[in-house]
């Protein structure tokens, strides 16, 4: 039977945890099948039994049961069931503001893929006990969920780097994807990051959306938003400076970018998560 939970981090959470917004069971049925090209979170799924598949970009891979998957849905992906064994899954998709950060310093990309043993291992304990803070929706555990959260992420950490990624991709595509990763508020041209895979911008563009599911110019994109919500948060400058600190060329240019990412404006975010 289906079990899901919802959570709704304060605003003190969303300005300085880790957080859920929604996890659970889900036995799937043979005809599952669902795509999305874009969701602000993180997700990492944990197959209890069956067997499926998952879509990164363009790329398939299979999943199996003790198959745990995390990933950035940031990215265009999608998830299927086999018709005559569909998986079955324990999930929770969660955020938090310097998850983008964290990230990038754990994982080698936005998938890891690996296996993990089921029945008391650290991964599906500390699945469990999220879920189980997230049952109790009158209990002030936001602390306890961001810890947890933490810590979940470094068990799937040490294990994913044991395993090779089957989403690893070519070495010259990692090192400027780094590349933009270290240099993405002051990158001048798409070409820069070309450069550093030794390829040309048609091409270099063209190969990495296949591998990353989005344009180079998209990726940075995403950067310089998730890095102007930290400022928005955290600091009093004004939208202005903001925008010029994140790397954009102007106030207009950010404002569009940013309604286009979060659905509204940088003013009416702070106002509505800035911490009191």
């Amino acid at each position: 039977m289906k079990e899901e939970w919802f959570s709704s981090p304060s605003p003190f959470a969303k300005s300085g945890l880790y957080y859920p917004i929604i996890g659970g069971y889900d036995p799937n049925g043979p005809d599952f099948f669902f795509e999305r090209d874009y969701y602000p979170a993180y997700e990492i799924l944990l197959i209890t039994q069956g067997r499926g598949q998952f879509r990164h970009a363009q790329e398939w891979v299979p999943l199996g049961k003790g198959d745990c998957l995390l990933h950035d849905m940031r990215y265009p992906h999608g998830y299927r069931s086999d018709p005559e064994d569909p998986f079955h899954m324990r999930y929770l998709v969660f955020d938090g503001l310097e998850l983008d950060s964290l990230w990038s310093r754990l994982f080698h990309g936005p998938v890891a893929l690996f296996s993990s043993e089921l029945s008391g291992s650290p991964i599906d304990q500390t699945l469990r006990s999220i879920l189980d803070t997230m049952k109790d929706t009158d209990s002030q555990n936001e602390w306890e969920q961001s810890a947890l959260i933490y810590h979940l992420l470094m068990h799937c950490a040490r294990l994913s780097d044991y395993e090779r990624s089957i989403f690893q991709k070519p070495a010259n595509f990692e090192r400027a994807r780094h590349y933009m990763d270290s240099h993405y508020l002051t990158i001048a041209s798409i070409k820069e990051a070309a450069r550093e895979a030794n390829l040309s911008l048609y091409h270099f563009i063209r190969q990495f959306k296949k591998y990353y599911g989005s344009t180079p110019k998209e990726y940075l994109l995403l950067k310089q938003i998730n890095h102007a919500k930290r400022l928005l948060l955290l600091t009093d400058a004004a939208v202005g400076e903001i925008a010029d600190q994140a790397g954009f060329d102007s106030y207009n240019a950010f404002l569009h970018a940013f309604q286009l990412t979060e659905n509204c404006t940088p003013s009416v975010f702070r106002k509505n998560w800035k911490r009191t």
